[in-house]
């Protein structure tokens, strides 16, 4: 659009080179969209249903910006709008990345949990043996000793 609306500025106010060319062509603006015709097309489409450009083939065969499309232009209507799909991407990815990064942590969690349990369930299996070992060291003892 921007391309379109400088075109426009210029010829409205009569702030024209030698070379100037009031509108801009398929072929250029393609190589600025970097896109192919197909492309370019369904780009355009949005424009004309807006009536933001036309279609010209006075000074060369392509596009113009309409008031309309000016309007737009200084508005930064099209900026704005893709500001906001960009946005809405990023809340996508933020609704699914935190849901499983808390799944994750969670999990983490759990099993860290089970091992400091495991662990503190075999100190403490050790510290009854070696209890066990001990008492029946002294059952032992005394029994010896009553004999």
């Amino acid at each position: 659009m921007q391309l379109l609306a400088v075109s426009r500025i210029q010829f409205e106010s009569r702030d024209m080179g030698q070379d100037f060319k009031f509108g801009i062509s398929f072929s250029d603006l393609e190589k600025e969209l970097r896109c192919n015709k197909a492309t370019g097309e369904l780009i355009y489409s949005e424009l004309y249903a807006q009536n933001e450009i036309e279609h010209t083939d006075t000074a060369v065969y392509g596009l113009i910006a309409t008031q309309n499309g000016l309007a737009s232009f200084s508005n930064r209507k099209y900026l704005r709008k893709n500001n906001l799909e960009l946005l809405d991407i990023f809340r996508n990815v933020v609704q699914i990345f935190i849901p499983v990064l808390s799944l994750i942590i969670a999990i983490l969690a759990i099993v860290i949990k089970v091992d400091t349990l495991d662990r503190k369930t075999n100190i403490e299996v050790n510290k009854l043996r070696t209890e066990v070992q001990e008492l029946r060291q002294e059952i032992n003892s005394t029994k010896n000793k009553s004999r």
